[in-house]
């Protein structure tokens, strides 16, 4: 496997000596890798009041008594109505992730470099 490659050049006059101009033939991964596009869910204050109202106005016996000794439906039965409640009351935005950004950096902390990078021009 040939990791690079070396075009010839042309001679250098008369000299006895030879360059060699080495070319990588990989491409880096941040070019060969698409970004990833991903949804997350913005939890605020407002959302979490909405979900709380949702399940407030859940009847939690309906689910009990249509499976009463079904541990494994009921449990089914219930997740997906919560999860229903969380998708309705919970905005999701759609965010691009690149492979090589770093998990820890959030955008507040995106927003203090870029602040700390335009102070030092």
């Amino acid at each position: 496997m040939e990791a690079c490659n070396s075009p010839p050049p042309p001679p250098l006059g008369r000299s006895d000596h030879n360059l060699v101009h080495l070319l990588p033939v990989y491409k880096p991964l941040v070019h060969s890798q698409p970004p990833a596009t991903r949804t997350v869910k913005r939890w605020c204050d407002e959302a979490e009041a909405a979900l709380k109202d949702c399940f407030d106005l859940t009847v939690w016996e309906v689910f009990c008594d249509a499976h009463r000794e079904k541990i494994d439906s009921l449990t089914h039965c219930i997740m997906d109505c919560m999860n229903f409640c969380v998708e309705n009351a919970v905005p999701t935005r759609t965010v691009q992730s690149f492979h090589h950004d770093k998990p820890w950096i959030t955008p507040d902390i995106k927003a203090l470099l870029k602040e700390k990078k335009r102070v030092r021009k």
